[in-house]
């Protein structure tokens, strides 16, 4: 099902577009060299970034219990905004494991707060606007259920379908379910891009954003959308990994050394270890209520 909404269906381009890649705050360290790669050979090598190789699978197992001992040592005294993100979604998560078929979606509005913040820490001023646009209609609907039921996305979805909607295809661009359909779109797209910058050091935000486009958002897009999609991704060329990383971190580029790069990739793996099993559950409920693809 594709819902062409105009103001719905430009969440990615809002997401690349004013970018102005704002330093965040400042703490010591040393400076980490740049890295480079070329976008078409990243995109041959990763068709399946998402789906290891058995044999990578394997090393990394077996490598696991050494290099978290490790890791842990030295990043416990560093502390990183990307381990606040993590834990603000592991909070949903954990309610969701206790009830096992759903997605606590106080603690979900929540954590999305705190990634809007990330988001304009790193320069996606309007991006982060169109999600906090999200979060608002989901907000409104949110507070009419009663408390004992609002929590459930499920229950949301069928009390907007109920209460608000007297056609079920027709999802209206200022309602819950819509905003609830390109947030769960957008976050797949961020667990993507993370998913990619974490997998492959050489990785640089456009190469993943492009990857990540592709895969996400431009099988929801008009033709013409498409198009302007991909000159938005442009803009991203002049961003480099550290910057990136940096922000998401909470450091400054200059202050942005090993320890602390370190550090933020770990606590990014978290966020995206938390995002997998979420955005899975969040695809079958829509699509068992038939609402769309997330």
């Amino acid at each position: 099902m594709r819902f062409p909404s105009p103001a719905c269906c430009t969440l990615f381009l809002l997401l690349v577009s004013n970018t102005n890649f704002g330093d965040a705050s400042t703490r010591v360290s040393t400076t980490s060299p740049s890295t480079t790669s070329t976008t078409s050979s990243f995109l041959h090598e990763n068709s399946e970034i998402l789906t290891p190789s058995s044999a990578l699978a394997f090393d990394a197992a077996a490598a696991d219990d050494d290099d978290d001992n490790e890791v842990v040592s030295l990043t416990s005294s560093i502390c990183t905004d990307a381990a606040s993100l993590a834990s603000d979604f592991q909070k949903a998560l954990v309610v969701m494991n206790q009830q096992k078929d759903d997605i606590h979606v106080g603690h979900l509005l929540s954590a999305c707060e705190g990634l809007e913040a990330t988001m304009r820490r790193i320069g996606f001023a309007q991006g982060a606007s169109d999600i906090a646009a999200n979060l608002s209609k989901i907000r409104t609907v949110y507070h009419q259920v009663s408390p004992d039921k609002r929590d459930s996305m499920p229950e949301i979805l069928q009390y907007e379908k109920t209460m608000m909607m007297t056609d079920s295809k027709a999802i209206k661009d200022t309602s819950a379910t819509m905003g609830l359909l390109w947030l769960g779109r957008s976050l797949n797209y961020q667990y993507d891009m993370f998913q990619q910058l974490l997998l492959d050091v050489n990785v640089q935000p456009y190469e993943a954003a492009y990857c990540a486009y592709e895969r996400n958002m431009k099988p929801h897009l008009s033709w013409p959308l498409q198009k302007v999609c991909q000159v938005a991704l442009k803009k991203l060329k002049v961003l480099r990994r550290e910057r990136m990383l940096a922000c998401i971190g909470g450091f400054s580029e200059e202050c942005y050394g090993a320890c602390e790069d370190q550090a933020t990739r770990h606590d990014l793996q978290r966020v995206v270890r938390c995002l997998e099993p979420m955005l899975g559950r969040w695809r079958q409920v829509f699509s068992d209520m038939g609402l769309g693809d997330i």
